[in-house]
């Protein structure tokens, strides 16, 4: 039993020593270059030029950072010699941590075609394009334009990374999938443009995007036309194009169904009900307008004969 004790005191006393030997006071210059976590600067030391106490945050594999009273953050700056005050964002990022990846340019932001993706900020990748990400601040901007709460990117802070050389000019980043609402799905917007198709008069859709024509409507004169699947996965930028244009909902395709393409000139334009006169006379008509002019000049002569007597 004696000698369980012993070795729990004998514990105790080790990690007591090991907590004085990770978090020390430094008050020789030299030593904060290279701190332990929460080891401590007083105020009073000479060449302390904060006048505040400071503690030590070391992080890992990164900088260190020093905290006093008032949430005010400096770092130890090795060639002038003194502490400098830093950001609330660059302490932010130090803690988090950095790496030095680069990154380039992988999509740049665009709207949607009918064959191609879209994305509302533009999307970056490493050197070995395995992973894609956007930037924090072209999120940011986007979100202050919209009016909508429900178009806005959405995003958790924690999942923010940063890449860059240094706390001074890492930038932060954030992987694609774990942003809301950059990806715009390809595909047609497809509005009713008021022609109609062979005898069963199938009404004809026009792409916004593209300007191809489609029914919709499998018969007999439609299935011998080239068909394409229509996921209508663009749904967003559909609802968009028709608030914008004042387009109603029932000229619009918002459901997936396969596209029949029409060929240019082979639709027909639906009657308005109302007659146009003819361009070019009937001989009939030619004829009848011809002796009734001239029983209408014969008339006059006579007329004109009378008065003569």
């Amino acid at each position: 039993m004696k000698k369980i004790i012993a070795t729990v005191l004998a514990m105790v006393m080790a990690l007591a020593l090991c907590t004085v030997a990770f978090a020390a006071e430094i008050t020789d210059k030299a030593d904060v270059v290279n701190p332990s976590n929460e080891d401590t600067i007083a105020s009073t030391v000479t060449w302390n030029n904060t006048k505040k106490d400071l503690k030590a945050v070391v992080a890992d594999g990164h900088d260190t950072y020093w905290t006093a009273t008032g949430n005010l953050y400096y770092v130890w700056n090795k060639d002038s010699g003194k502490f400098i005050q830093i950001t609330d964002a660059q302490q932010a990022i130090i803690a988090a941590g950095y790496r030095d990846t680069k990154v380039i340019v992988k999509e740049i932001a665009a709207a949607a075609t009918c064959e191609d993706d879209g994305y509302n900020v533009t999307v970056y990748t490493n050197l070995d394009e395995n992973a894609k990400y956007v930037k924090v601040d072209d999120v940011d901007a986007f979100n202050k334009k919209q009016t909508v709460e429900s178009d806005k990117m959405v995003y958790d802070e924690a999942d923010i990374v940063y890449f860059g050389t240094s706390y001074t000019n890492a930038i932060a980043y954030l992987g694609v999938d774990d942003v809301e609402g950059n990806d715009l799905p390809a595909g047609h917007i497809l509005v009713k443009d008021g022609t109609t198709y062979g005898t069963a008069k199938a009404d004809v859709y026009k792409c916004a995007l593209c300007g191809g024509r489609f029914v919709t409507v499998l018969n007999s004169e439609t299935g011998s036309l080239k068909s394409e699947y229509y996921a209508a996965n663009n749904t967003a930028a559909v609802a968009a194009y028709a608030a914008k244009n004042g387009i109603v909902s029932s000229k619009l395709v918002k459901t997936a169904t396969t596209l029949y393409t029409v060929e240019a000139g082979k639709t027909t334009t639906p009657s308005t009900g109302t007659t146009n006169s003819p361009k070019t006379f009937d001989a009939g008509i030619a004829m009848y307008v011809g002796m009734a002019l001239t029983s209408v000049a014969g008339s006059a002569v006579v007329i004109g004969k009378k008065k003569e007597f």
